[in-house]
């Protein structure tokens, strides 16, 4: 794939939201980032901000939110799971890794959870790849 097979109407790190709901989603990933660090799992919380400046006649600062992603990782830096909240539902975006036969990456399994159950989010994860001291393992 090159960069002019990837269609222009689609934002890879999502379409710019408000502040306010990038803190809100940033809030409930930070819920589950507790629930995920108490079982020992490895996750890091992405935020990202885009900053435009402009000089001239007009100078202004523009700053644009991305919605924030929890991303977990196996120890040896293999991503086993990215959890999003929802743009229209306000739900947990829950996209498992799946891995074929030889080890060969497959399209990710995506559940939707509500947000009033983040414990359910780390379930899945463990129900997808056993987790287990910071090694995965295939679920049987």
């Amino acid at each position: 794939m090159t960069a002019t097979d990837i269609p222009t109407d689609v934002t890879p790190l999502g379409d710019p939201i408000p502040q306010d709901a990038a803190q809100v989603q940033r809030d409930l990933l930070d819920t589950l980032l507790l629930i995920l660090d108490v079982e020992g799992v490895n996750a890091q919380l992405i935020s990202r901000v885009w900053v435009e400046a402009k000089s001239g006649a007009s100078s202004s600062v523009e700053r644009r939110w991305h919605p924030p992603q929890l991303i977990i990782y196996a120890d040896g830096g293999w991503r086993v799971a990215t959890v999003s909240i929802g743009p229209r539902s306000g739900c947990y975006a829950v996209e498992l890794a799946q891995i074929g036969p030889g080890n060969q990456p497959l399209a990710d399994r995506i559940e939707v959870v509500p947000v009033n159950k983040p414990s359910r989010v780390a379930r899945l994860i463990a129900q997808n790849k056993r987790y287990q001291r910071g090694h995965v393992s295939e679920a049987s």
